[in-house]
């Protein structure tokens, strides 16, 4: 029988469509990198059907090369909490980074930045603050997630996760092959575009599967029911798990999607409007990197197995059943039962109802 991880390096043998970069060559409708801070091997990308061009992604877009977008991964561990280091293909370690320790990427989504008010070093301050003894780095992208008048060119910034996906993918494998760091201690945990950015950093590594991607509300407009290589799948680690919360169309202010693409997807209040949120302000969208960084520490967040919302609704899933409940959050690793999930949740400081 094949495994995940069987699969996983077949899939470098099929035709390169499988990865971010497409192979095209570079011309008027195709974008070529290779900028040696930041790709192992040059990656070109092509703004045409299935990435841009159909009625799923009716604008075409060229990506912007990585300096362009300023891709940054700053790094920090128990020993330098907040006082970041700068991790770059090709030089040498930051000195807080630990080759015996695991390793968390965490990325951020559309109109998003790195700041001390974001989900990402409040999700770093979490582990580091609860004896998780990890290497922790924030990947910044905020020039390719903020693009555009106003900076809403979302389907430019959409073709930019596929740049952040492959420099982010060629800097895991040369920690792997320079460094001996092996590929299964690195997990990635992205928010909206970000989720993608992971799946796109799993495909393109090929010293074995990433140990796991957790999906935070992953993008649906322009990635919902599109070929598991142009989003964020189950196949792109080992253990792949979503939490789904703003799961709406895009004309009724949906962010996120409902499409089960993951081992294990979770689906708090149904996958959408989340208690205490209001239409139109993007808080439900947020909501997932909320209910994950309680889970870091607080890891009681009981989901029940359920094919479908009405099912919840209905009471038909209020039982783990023989297929078993799930932890949502940090903890589903550790219990690994795959399928979809359901829970309520409440709009307080401690989410979990269960």
């Amino acid at each position: 029988m094949l495994t995940k991880i069987h699969i996983h390096s077949i899939l470098f043998f099929l035709p390169s469509i499988i990865f971010a970069g497409d192979g095209c060559k570079e011309s008027r409708n195709c974008a070529c990198y290779s900028d040696p801070n930041y790709y192992t091997s040059e990656e070109c990308y092509s703004e045409n059907s299935p990435w841009g061009g159909t009625s799923q992604r009716p604008l075409r877009a060229k990506p912007d090369s990585p300096s362009k977008q300023k891709i940054i991964y700053q790094c920090y561990s128990k020993n330098n909490k907040n006082s970041p280091e700068v991790l770059q293909l090709n030089q040498n370690l930051p000195s807080h980074f630990s080759t015996s320790k695991e390793t968390i990427f965490l990325i951020h989504g559309f109109l998003s930045h790195v700041d001390e008010a974001s989900w990402m070093l409040r999700m770093k301050n979490e582990f580091l603050n609860n004896n998780f003894d990890y290497n922790i780095c924030t990947v910044d992208w905020s020039e390719g997630a903020n693009v555009g008048t106003f900076n809403l060119d979302y389907p430019k910034a959409a073709q930019n996760t596929r740049v952040v996906g492959d420099v982010t993918g060629q800097l895991i494998d040369w920690l792997s092959k320079s460094k001996g760091y092996k590929n299964d201690k690195i997990t990635c945990i992205g928010h909206s575009l970000g989720a993608h950015i992971c799946g796109y950093a799993g495909k393109e590594v090929k010293n074995g599967a990433l140990k796991r991607i957790s999906g935070l509300d992953p993008a649906g407009p322009y990635f919902e029911y599109l070929p598991d290589y142009v989003r964020l799948d189950k196949g792109d680690a080992s253990f792949v798990d979503s939490i789904h919360t703003d799961g709406q169309p895009i004309y009724s202010a949906g962010f996120g999607m409902l499409q089960a693409i993951s081992d294990a997807d979770f689906y708090p209040n149904g996958g959408h409007n989340q208690p205490g949120c209001r239409n139109l302000s993007g808080c439900s969208h947020g909501r997932s990197h909320e209910l994950y960084i309680d889970s870091i520490s607080n890891r009681q967040c009981r989901a029940y197995p359920c094919e479908s919302e009405e099912d919840f609704l209905a009471g038909s899933c209020s039982s783990c059943g023989e297929r078993g409940c799930q932890e949502m959050g940090w903890p589903a690793y550790d219990n690994g039962d795959e399928g979809s999930f359901y829970l309520e949740t409440s709009d307080e400081s401690f989410w979990c109802l269960s």
